[in-house]
């Protein structure tokens, strides 16, 4: 049996606290601006709901990207005896130094986009995993198992957590809802890997469903979620396709898919610099895999 609390603590990343019996665990960290918030949000739901045990013991991440791990060295600072687990790629992620000055960027660049623009210094050690988890992993905060599902497309090291047979908490690989109660499609890995990712997750059947970047989804909404997914993802796919066979460049591209899918309500979700970022890549993975070659136009 689980207690789920969405414990997020400002625009453009969630976070989710999740209670087993004897155990807590939050997944995914929101960003690293609104840390405090989310610590704060983390210490007042364990107070109330775990008072024999106010304490945080886990950490999933979904993935490797800014939004979704910014926070975790502030997060580490106050419970630093919760152990991070994460996908093995993502792992190897938070060893280079590139992705860590990444990371770091699109920290601060978020910081004066959604907050005063002033981020409080980290760590970068702290950006680690301490459990590299894989396909089926299970670990267990009290009669609340966690499993995992290596679910790949938006990044290599993309996962998907089943928690307690009942509940499916998403990764941006098979989609995510925006606000405004749209399903969008964020692979940028591989356009293919998604597809797979999300009949993984269908083939589940009858579930709850966390959306990332929105929460828990009504019944109603659950019951056509992947299909949303797919086919948001299609015709992702099949506007670019259609471009390039228009003899579009990459470039060119790009900017009819921003035209095409970066409206107000996605402007004030993703800042641009990291949209611009995922499109790029996901245009040329798309390419690649439908064998698309813009030097042939």
């Amino acid at each position: 049996m689980y207690k789920l609390i969405n414990v997020t603590g400002g625009v453009g990343g969630d976070c989710h606290l999740v209670l087993g019996k004897e155990k807590a665990a939050i997944i995914d960290t929101g960003m690293a601006y609104c840390a405090g918030n989310v610590i704060g949000n983390i210490q007042k739901a364990l107070a109330e709901h775990m008072p024999q045990h106010p304490q945080l013991d886990y950490i999933f991440l979904t993935h490797s990207h800014y939004d979704h791990l910014g926070a975790l060295p502030y997060i580490l600072e106050a419970w630093p005896a919760a152990k991070v687990c994460a996908a093995h790629h993502a792992h190897k992620v938070l060893q280079r130094p590139n992705a860590l000055k990444a990371i770091r960027k699109l920290s601060e660049g978020a910081c004066v986009i959604f907050s005063d623009g002033h981020l409080s210094p980290y760590d970068d050690q702290l950006l680690h995993v301490d459990v590299c988890l894989k396909e089926n992993d299970v670990i267990d905060l009290g009669v609340c198992p966690v499993q995992t599902l290596e679910t790949p497309g938006h990044t290599q090291c993309s996962l998907t957590f089943f928690i307690d047979n009942a509940l499916v908490f998403g990764s941006e690989s098979t989609g995510y809802t925006s606000k405004c109660g749209r399903v969008n499609t964020t692979y940028v890995n591989s356009y293919k890997q998604a597809v797979a990712s999300i009949e993984k997750c269908r083939a589940l059947g009858k579930v709850k469903i966390v959306s990332p970047h929105y929460g828990l989804l009504t019944d109603e909404e659950a019951q056509i979620y992947w299909q949303k997914c797919l086919e948001a993802t299609e015709h992702h796919k099949n506007f670019i396709l259609a471009k390039a066979g228009e003899g579009c460049s990459e470039d060119e591209i790009l900017e009819a898919c921003f035209h095409e899918f970066y409206d107000d309500i996605c402007k004030f979700e993703q800042p641009y610099r990291a949209w611009r970022l995922n499109t790029l890549a996901a245009i040329r993975s798309v390419l690649k895999e439908f064998n698309m070659d813009l030097g042939d136009q």
